[in-house]
């Protein structure tokens, strides 16, 4: 954690601990317990009250760099106290940790002010095109490490793009993975929009996607991509405060993506990535094979084959999803909810109890409720 940052978490801790005093009967003379000694700078300090705790440093996959030594905001606290947009309260961690990065003494109340200011006026540095993402019939957000490429694999005899990292003693090789083109084009062709959220470090994905085109234009600059997101796009969630009937919600430690960015009511919006570790929103989601660049060049013909056929497959799920929809009228989410990792599951125990698999799907659509909400 910065010094800036410690006086707040000091003063969290004394509060803690005085009303955990005050919580056992204890002399009369208990001291008041309202308003533990805080430093002054906590009490107007937004960039540290609206703050999660740091995760352990054995918890976290980037410990030791300067994206994981900054805490995650509390987005949730943030949009309450100062009237933003889920997608706006997420672009302003997102230019707070670039100040943090890039200058870490300064004042970080200073700096979050500058990032606030910014995230109201929706200045979002991926330059996200908001009147796309809200006008297009559904939204589909590719992962892009082991989904649309792989960038740990590949190698000089196997790659598609070549990247020099600013500093690098070596270039950094990238193989895309088949079909990644012809997703994007029929998605657009569809009326759907795409945006691309890497879990990796910014500059790492701010470097591939300028180096990767489409139809001559950098990735991340093209008409069809509304937006690409990154790791300081990830954000963490407190179990508080409870849900429906009492039960709490699982925390979200792991800091994660979250679709509520693209689509608050997550009616229009699906992820496609193979990891699920850094997803919660399974409704919405769509687990898919690693896309491994070595055995894609080196493997037997049928792994090579069986690449191939997986962009494509979920290109066709989504086809045959926002026809549905729309003959329907019902939501994109509900459409493609029998090929998400929870819809699968109910498609799957239907199928078991000798269901045919289109006669599963189609009741998974009519009656959304047999899926969980979550694991």
């Amino acid at each position: 954690m910065s010094h800036s940052l410690a006086p707040r978490a000091l003063g969290l801790l004394t509060l803690t601990l005085a009303l955990a005093a005050c919580a056992t009967p204890g002399p009369v003379d208990c001291p008041p317990c309202a308003r533990p000694p805080v430093s002054a700078e906590a009490d107007h300090a937004d960039a540290t009250a609206l703050s999660l705790p740091r995760l352990p440093s054995w918890g976290m996959k980037y410990a030791g760099t300067p994206s994981a030594d900054i805490p995650r905001l509390n987005i949730d606290a943030v949009m309450a106290a100062h009237g933003l947009r889920r997608d706006q309260a997420v672009e302003l961690q997102n230019h707070f940790f670039d100040r943090r990065r890039a200058a870490p003494t300064t004042d970080a109340q200073l700096q979050f002010e500058e990032a606030l200011s910014l995230a109201r006026a929706d200045k979002f540095e991926d330059r996200r095109d908001l009147q796309r993402l809200r006008e297009r019939d559904f939204i589909v957000v590719f992962d892009l490490d082991d989904t649309l490429y792989d960038q740990y694999r590949a190698s000089a005899e196997c790659h598609d793009l070549v990247v020099n990292p600013p500093g690098a003693d070596k270039p950094r090789y990238i193989k895309l993975a088949p079909g990644w083109d012809a997703a994007i084009k029929k998605i657009h062709e569809l009326g759907g929009a795409v945006a691309l959220f890497s879990a990796n470090l910014d500059d790492n994905v701010l470097e591939n996607t300028a180096a990767w085109t489409l139809d001559g234009a950098p990735l991340r600059d093209h008409p069809m991509i509304a937006g690409v997101l990154s790791n300081s796009h990830l954000i963490q969630e407190s179990a508080a405060p409870p849900v429906a009937g009492g039960k709490r919600r699982a925390p979200v430690t792991e800091p994660s993506k979250d679709l509520r960015i693209f689509d608050p009511a997550l009616a229009r919006v699906i992820i496609v990535d193979d990891n699920p570790t850094r997803l919660f929103q399974f409704r919405n989601t769509r687990v898919t094979k690693k896309f491994h660049a070595d055995r894609y060049c080196a493997g037997d013909a049928g792994e090579k084959a069986a690449h191939e056929r997986v962009l494509p497959t979920v290109v066709r799920e989504l086809e045959e999803s926002i026809v549905y929809a729309r003959a329907n009228k019902v939501d994109f989410a509900t459409a493609y909810l029998p090929y998400s990792a929870l819809g699968q599951l109910t498609v799957r125990a239907l199928v078991d109890a000798g269901a045919a698999p289109a006669d599963a799907i189609a009741r998974v659509r009519q009656q959304p409720e047999l899926v969980e909400d979550d694991f």
